[in-house]
């Protein structure tokens, strides 16, 4: 039986977001795009799609406003929802945009923007993640997860990938690996582990593609995981001290360390034993 987990992000305690709904008008009012500052998590818009959204704005114009709400700053906005749309008409060269404003309190901000942007298709997890860090501050990750219909470990998962290195969430990105092999990478835990794993997993087999310019593949998530499991981790069954010595690690000991597979399971929830080490530096 694993020893009671905990994750290795380490969450104050907030009290919960509350649950009141924020008001939201009803009417229609322009508002001058250069008053409408923009705070979402979408980090990653393709100018494609802002230019394909313009385009059609330009034709049919704005069939839905977007939601502001009056900033701290006197005279000025916090954009809500509709960061596409907004960026589609100042592409058009529009000073103005319909909105509709809300009182939506900082609390109640990063559910809102969460629960708008996960109902779209194509939100990242890239999103997602800086997103779930947000709500942390307001909320517990039990509480995200039953607000929007997730599992907790789904909410996990996704915030595991602030600890991953970029040139692997570049990757990830442009789709080169898979969100599965990120959570591999996140289960390391310094960037230079993460580095040389990135180079066991690279095929150095150049091909052509029309849509990228990248030169190599990489190996199935599977084998990423086997080469961990391999080269990167120790199994504290070899230790040749005393794994319930609590002057190993801070006045600890290694069952209770949260880079052992038991004592984590929130991201080592795939590892078969509970007596794996993932900061193999100890036995060094």
């Amino acid at each position: 039986m694993a020893a009671k987990s905990y994750t290795i992000f380490s969450q104050k305690n907030y009290p919960n977001m509350s649950k009141k709904k924020p008001n939201l008008s009803s009417e229609i009012t322009p508002v001058q795009i250069d008053l409408i500052d923009v705070n979402n998590y979408r980090n990653v818009i393709s100018q494609a799609a802002i230019e394909e959204l313009a385009a059609t704005i330009d034709k049919i114009g704005l069939l839905q406003a977007v939601i502001v709400r009056a900033s701290r700053k006197k005279g000025r906005y916090d954009l809500i929802f509709g960061e596409r749309r907004l960026l589609a008409t100042k592409h058009l060269g529009k000073t103005e945009i319909d909105a509709r404003i809300t009182n939506a309190t900082d609390a109640q901000l990063p559910y809102m923007q969460l629960v708008e942007n996960i109902q779209r298709e194509d939100v990242s997890v890239m999103d997602e993640c800086h997103r779930f860090h947000s709500m942390t501050k307001f909320m517990e990750v039990e509480d995200i997860a039953a607000e929007i219909g997730v599992s907790a470990q789904y909410v996990y998962d996704r915030m595991h990938l602030k600890r991953v290195i970029p040139a692997v969430v570049t990757l990830l990105t442009e789709n080169h690996i898979t969100f599965s092999h990120c959570l591999e990478f996140a289960k390391l835990t310094n960037p230079t582990m993460q580095k040389k794993l990135l180079e066991r997993i690279r095929h150095n087999i150049i091909y052509n593609d029309a849509s990228t310019e990248h030169r190599y593949y990489y190996k199935s998530v599977r084998e990423t995981r086997r080469i961990i499991e391999k080269e990167f981790v120790v199994s504290l069954s070899t230790a040749i001290f005393d794994t319930e010595d609590r002057k190993l690690i801070k006045n600890k000991p290694c069952t209770t360390c949260p880079y052992r597979s038991g004592h984590n399971t929130k991201i080592f929830n795939n590892v078969e034993s509970d007596d794996v080490c993932f900061s193999p530096g100890c036995f060094n």
